[in-house]
């Protein structure tokens, strides 16, 4: 995995740590890292303004795709995809 990934998903994990033993699992969808994994290479091969502009455009399209009720899914997804927004 990613490093930003990996960190993002510890901080996750430690400020949403429950003070039961078990915590449920974070679950990130398909969709998400998708365009987390689109946006990283666009940027690291230098793709034009207007890639990264589609590319926004589907990221803000996202949410309303992710219909999972897991409150713990759905927080992990909008982080990664807020991620994008910043990276974009």
């Amino acid at each position: 995995m990613d490093d930003d990934i990996v960190s993002l998903l510890g901080l996750t994990t430690l400020v949403n740590r429950p003070h039961k033993r078990h915590s449920p699992p974070v679950i990130i969808y398909h969709l998400s890292l998708s365009l987390y994994l689109m946006t990283q290479c666009q940027i690291k091969l230098r793709h034009s303004v207007t890639s990264l502009a589609r590319t926004l455009d589907y990221v803000q399209l996202a949410p309303a795709m992710i219909t999972e009720d897991i409150d713990c899914a759905r927080s992990a997804d909008q982080l990664l995809l807020k991620f994008v927004e910043q990276k974009n």
